[in-house]
């Protein structure tokens, strides 16, 4: 007599992850499989049913619907504490095969760690005319340098995922210039005091904080052919190809505490001869800590990374545009917590990015 199936729970995420591998065209035919069985399941769907369905006998479906069920708990807990990504990986660990024995690896650990090595040097210090190595370069170097007779290519690639290497990807940073760092430190802590100063000096002492800066390079950009929208499994398409109509500079700034409404507001503040100004510089290359560079990066997406602008004169229309709708809709203050100190409190870890209010001028 047949045992009671196990009863299959699944989060939404899980279930989105679940169904982008069904519909994958790189997937695995068995994951694929494997996918199908968990989500025909968490629909109440009976194992033999399921067996007909995937191509599968009845006690494979149910040890899959077993092995996701002891799984589940472990997979909502990384769920709430990881990337996306993360969950994905660990949900195709879960449906893929145990490890099996079979015969012992052709090559040693310590092998295996100079590769790696290898992997970890630049290409020029073997005198290679690269930037970065790919898996044939490292097999055929490892072979010349004698560490083993002979290896694939794509060996050299599978130790390379066993290690998390990437050889192949890069990412940008900036180093910063300031040589002493009690002095860089400093400065980064005024810059974020303003900020928490900013709502008690308004409200006690009248005095008004602003944020101040340029986003210089603005390209008029016109598409050389039309946008075809969006249909049911295709997203938007833009032309890539596209004509310049020159370049605009948008500089922007916001009371940081009750928001310039229109440009005669901040003409008339600016304009007070009562007001006395005091200017707080950021360090260089700490752009992260002016508030105004978030609402930049607003207008970089919600404006310009789709844009289609046939002259400078349509650029600056809705740029202009963009700024009156933000300031009608969503602007509010930031509420900054950040003191330029390292955060011990998770929550904290980076500055509230709510909106506020950008006033531009030309």
């Amino acid at each position: 007599m047949s045992g009671k199936a196990a009863r299959i729970l699944l989060s939404e995420k899980q279930h989105e992850i679940l169904q982008i591998i069904v519909k994958s065209t790189t997937a695995s035919f068995r994951l694929i499989q494997r996918a199908r069985i968990i989500l025909l399941s968490f629909e109440r769907v009976r194992n033999e049913e399921i067996a007909s369905e995937v191509g599968l006998g009845r006690k494979q479906a149910g040890l899959w619907r077993r092995r996701w069920k002891q799984s589940f708990d472990a997979l909502v807990s990384i769920e709430c504490r990881e990337p996306h990504a993360v969950l994905r990986r660990t949900i195709e660990d879960v449906l893929s095969d145990a490890p099996r024995a079979g015969a012992h690896g052709k090559f040693t650990a310590e092998q295996m760690t100079q590769i790696m090595a290898i992997a970890c040097e630049s290409p020029e210090q073997s005198d290679r005319p690269v930037d970065h190595w790919t898996h044939r370069e490292l097999a055929d170097e490892a072979k010349q340098r004698g560490i083993v007779p002979s290896i694939s290519a794509s060996q050299v690639g599978r130790y390379l995922a066993e290690s998390d290497l990437q050889p192949h990807r890069s990412k940008y940073w900036l180093n910063t210039t300031e040589k002493d760092p009690d002095i860089f430190q400093t400065q980064v802590e005024v810059v974020c005091q303003a900020w928490r100063d900013a709502p008690d000096l308004y409200f006690q002492a009248n005095t008004h904080t602003v944020s101040v800066d340029e986003m210089p390079g603005l390209q008029a950009l016109e598409r050389i052919a039309k946008t075809i929208p969006m249909q049911p499994g295709q997203p938007k398409r833009i032309e890539y190809e596209y004509k310049r109509h020159g370049t605009l500079c948008l500089i922007g700034n916001w009371h940081v505490v009750l928001g310039l409404k229109s440009v005669e507001s901040r003409q008339a503040f600016l304009s007070d001869r009562r007001h006395r100004v005091r200017f707080v510089y950021l360090p260089k290359h700490t752009s992260w800590l002016n508030q105004i560079e978030i609402v930049f990066g607003i207008v970089g997406r919600r404006v310009m990374r789709r844009g289609n602008f046939k002259s400078l004169a349509e650029l600056k229309d809705r740029l202009l545009d963009f700024i009156d709708y933000f300031n009608r809709t969503f602007a509010k203050p930031f509420q900054w917590n950040y003191t330029g100190r390292p955060v011990k409190n998770e929550s904290l870890k980076r500055p509230d990015r709510r909106s506020s209010v950008l006033v531009a001028v030309g």
